[in-house]
């Protein structure tokens, strides 16, 4: 909206009028009879009633003249002298939102407490909230637990209580964060404006406020000369703060706040359209671009600089090494626990044999048929399992199997072996070409 949003009184409710009036050759306010203003009527609190020391003190009439769905064609009548000159008029961009979600109009839906409308609307928009921080904790609980499986254990209502716990904290953090502190999180928990501040510098492209354009600023009337006035471009509407998120002044200078949504730039170029100003006061460019009046080509002339050529070297090794990780990634883990109630055992034709436990996971989503071998010790063979062995698709299984070898093969003490995993086809045949899996252990004789 516009200015004085938050204002209880008549005043700030005339601002609010004013900010979307036809403005006249006479100035901001024609003289000489009354105003009748036309506006849409989502851009007034829902549920917002006149009070009546407005109607009596200002003359104030508000009609309804047509509604239509959701929008409402209202028609306001102020008397002549009810309105101060020096009233400043702009025109910010609309930022409907579903559900009174926009900051301007949430803080006004909040003053007039739990009438129906505004009622509705904040129950409406926490009823979404909470059904997307569900989703949000059912994905995230989705990664540890097979999606399909957790699905249908919550249609079922046989959710382990871990399941369950995780889901709604993860709910709740998203409902918390998203729901109510909102910019809060931005500026007080998001690590990423302190991360991004330490690695700006006056040539880093950002939103910039052009404080020799716009200085000193005030409010004027559209015919008048701001040279002459003795102003700057900026006509002091508050716009860029009303649109922010964050709700900072970015005519006050970088602040770690800022998000570089832009949100400002749109609302001041069209006030600047509105007073037949050039646009940009508020603009994307970099703090030399502003100071020095640099063209949009010459700011790009300064990026090839040794801290841009620093980051995007280290950026572009970061991105090398995770894809050469993600080409050289083994679709099969393994694990190798050695069974610690008995560190070997002597059995039958002279052999000696540890046992071991497998945990073996399947991160792909095709099942896979896999040959386990053993080497390090002279005729070490693996029994106890039936060879190969499969595993389901997305699964981690666990297999205990044993590793016999020749007494006099075994030195005494531990030795050391290594676990070989293959892959196989359906025929029976070696791929090792797929991958090869090498884990190593040891192996005990008393």
């Amino acid at each position: 909206m516009a200015l004085g949003a938050s204002d209880r009184h008549a005043t700030g409710f005339l601002r609010l009028a004013v900010a979307y009036m036809e403005w006249s050759s006479g100035g901001a306010i024609r003289s000489g009879g009354a105003q009748v203003l036309y506006f849409w009527h989502c851009f007034l609190a829902t549920g917002f009633h006149l009070p009546h020391d407005l109607a009596n003190d200002f003359g104030v009439l508000a009609v309804l003249v047509h509604h239509c769905g959701g929008a409402a064609l209202v028609r306001l009548c102020l008397s002549a002298d009810g309105l101060h000159r020096n009233i400043s008029v702009g025109r910010a961009r609309r930022r409907g939102r579903s559900c009174g979600t926009d900051a301007a109009r949430q803080g006004r839906v909040d003053e007039v407490g739990l009438e129906l409308e505004p009622f509705a609307l904040k129950a409406a928009k926490h009823v979404v909230w909470i059904a997307i921080s569900l989703w949000t904790g059912f994905t995230f609980v989705g990664y540890f637990t097979p999606i399909g499986d957790l699905g249908r254990e919550v249609f079922s209502w046989t959710l382990g209580p871990w399941e369950t716990f995780w889901l709604f904290f993860y709910g709740l953090a998203t409902y918390g964060n998203a729901g109510w502190m909102r910019e809060q999180v931005c500026k007080y928990m998001c690590p990423y404006a302190r991360f991004q501040g330490v690695m700006f510098d006056r040539d880093t492209l950002v939103v910039a406020y052009d404080e020799q354009r716009g200085e000193p600023r005030g409010t004027r009337s559209k015919k008048t000369n701001p040279q002459l006035a003795g102003l700057g471009d900026c006509v002091d509407c508050k716009i860029c703060v009303q649109v922010c998120p964050t709700g900072i002044d970015i005519r006050q200078g970088q602040q770690y706040e800022c998000i570089g949504c832009t949100a400002c730039i749109d609302g001041c170029n069209q006030v600047m359209d509105k007073m037949g100003y050039a646009p940009g006061l508020i603009r994307y460019a970099s703090l030399n671009g502003v100071s020095q009046h640099l063209g949009w080509r010459q700011m790009i002339r300064r990026v090839l600089r040794p801290r841009v050529l620093i980051y995007s070297a280290v950026l572009g090794a970061i991105i090398l090494a995770a894809g050469i990780s993600l080409y050289l990634r083994v679709p099969i883990k393994v694990d190798v626990i050695r069974d610690r109630n008995a560190l070997s055992r002597e059995v039958a034709d002279g052999l000696i044999e540890n046992v071991y436990r497998l945990q073996i996971m399947n991160t792909e989503e095709r099942p896979r048929r896999l040959m386990i071998t053993a080497t390090g010790i002279g005729g070490l063979a693996v029994s106890g399992v039936a060879l190969p062995v499969d595993i389901g698709a997305t699964a981690t299984q666990m297999f205990t199997l044993n590793l016999r070898a020749p007494a006099e093969n075994v030195q005494k003490g531990s030795n050391r072996i290594e676990f070989h995993i293959v892959p196989i086809d359906a025929a029976g045949t070696s791929k090792p070409d797929d991958f090869l899996l090498h884990e190593k252990s040891v192996f005990f004789k008393r």
